[in-house]
């Protein structure tokens, strides 16, 4: 499955006005597939899915989750730059969430 591909599920299927059944591949996805393989994703990769979620607008929880985890990370990492080293440590965190949104 690919990332791309995902936001298909959230969005509303078109009605099917035929009398044909849906399609009942056994290749196709399920939607507890779907789930299962969101959870593996979040579990090794939290930013990088919430901020995917977060871009493309299926969900606003994980856009502000996205930025904490950006601005969390860059506060880990920001003593690397001689600028931000210099900054007092109450100013420092304020920074850091301004420039990860």
């Amino acid at each position: 499955m690919k990332l791309e591909d995902l936001p298909k599920y959230y969005s509303p299927k078109s009605p099917g006005l035929t009398d044909a059944s849906a399609s009942t591949s056994k290749d196709a996805l399920s939607i507890t597939d779907v789930m299962a393989a969101q959870g593996m994703t979040q579990n090794r990769a939290e930013m990088g899915f919430s901020a995917f979620l977060g871009k493309m607008g299926i969900s606003m929880n994980d856009r502000a989750r996205a930025t904490e985890l950006l601005a969390d990370y860059a506060l880990s990492r920001c003593d690397r730059v001689a600028a931000l080293r210099k900054l007092p440590a109450e100013i420092k965190p304020v920074v850091m969430r301004i420039m990860a949104s």
